[in-house]
């Protein structure tokens, strides 16, 4: 089959749409093993597993971390956007394009600052490397 009217542009052969559906169903099935995972397992429990199974303490403290911290940004983003809201930021194309660009930035320096602002936390409590978990 042929998807294109002047010159096709794109072939699908039977082989080429079998190896779609499949691909598709490793996806879909890849997807629900880790939303299974995700919904029945804390990330702590995660952690220790890794921890269990050798993987490097630099990168189970790095996910730890990130997972903490991907809340605050999501937090700190869903108050931007109903400040913007509450001021018509997203009224009219031009007008939501600009809010989205003032919200991508300053979220980004507050998120810089909130690192800065944890790290500071950190050493306050007399972090020495190892970020202990639950």
């Amino acid at each position: 089959m042929t998807i294109g009217q002047a010159s096709p542009w794109l072939y699908i052969t039977r082989e080429s749409l079998w190896m779609g559906i499949e691909v598709m169903i490793r996806v879909m099935s890849s997807f629900s093993i880790m939303l299974f995972l995700i919904l029945t397992t804390s990330i702590w429990e995660i952690g220790r597993f890794l921890r269990w199974v050798k993987v490097p303490k630099l990168f189970v403290e790095i996910l730890l971390l990130t997972y903490r911290f991907l809340f605050l940004i999501y937090e700190e983003g869903m108050d931007m956007i109903m400040a913007q809201e509450l001021r018509s930021g997203y009224y009219g194309v031009g007008n939501a394009f600009k809010s989205l660009s003032l919200l991508l930035g300053q979220l980004f320096l507050n998120t810089i600052i909130r690192a800065q602002e944890m790290e500071e936390g950190l050493q306050m409590r007399l972090y020495e490397g190892e970020y202990l978990y639950g």
